[in-house]
């Protein structure tokens, strides 16, 4: 038995050297493509999408959301914005879930209302909400965002991600992404 946990180990070390590798390698990638992309809200959830469509469930597709969550560079000076929906556990929700696809939400500025969100006028601002921004803001606000993606868990809304950047993608605008 001893000598078989030796053999497995071994196979798994080769594994993990070859996973760390491929991982530095994609790492690597990304970042020059963010370069020669130059666009402050750097998110493709169209191509993210893609990328998740081909992993299996499970401890897979964790790994891999945390992959590309880490694989993300956002400029340093974007605005991150949280309207509360007035629902504790949709939420609650909505920021376990930001937590798991754009790291910790304690860049996000949080505002119980929309009528108190004030969209910075030279900065680039991000805009999470747990609820409809289209119904619940004024007409002039809302010409002034771009719905990059909705994410939904069940068919059911979680959260979406707006911005006052256009995406560099046509095909990142209105996207859905199931959780």
């Amino acid at each position: 038995m001893e000598n078989t946990v030796k053999k497995l180990r071994f196979v798994i070390d080769n594994v993990d050297t070859l996973l760390m590798k491929l991982l530095n390698k994609r790492f690597k990638i990304s970042r020059q493509l963010q370069k020669i992309k130059k666009h402050p809200v750097s998110y493709s959830p169209a191509r993210e999408n893609e990328i998740l469509s081909k992993c299996p469930c499970g401890d897979t597709l964790r790994i891999y959301r945390t992959l590309l969550k880490q694989s993300r560079i956002f400029s340093e000076n974007i605005k991150w914005l949280f309207i509360n929906s007035g629902n504790k556990t949709a939420d609650t929700l909505a920021l376990k879930h930001f937590d798991e696809i754009f790291g910790g939400h304690d860049k996000l500025k949080f505002y119980d209302s929309p009528s108190e969100l004030k969209i910075p006028a030279r900065s680039p601002a991000v805009i999470i909400t747990a609820g409809n921004i289209g119904n619940s803001l004024g007409c002039d606000i809302e010409k002034k965002l771009f719905k990059y993606c909705e994410y939904k868990e069940k068919k059911r809304a979680v959260f979406g991600f707006y911005s006052t950047v256009a995406p560099l993608f046509e095909c990142d605008l209105n996207v859905t992404v199931n959780l």
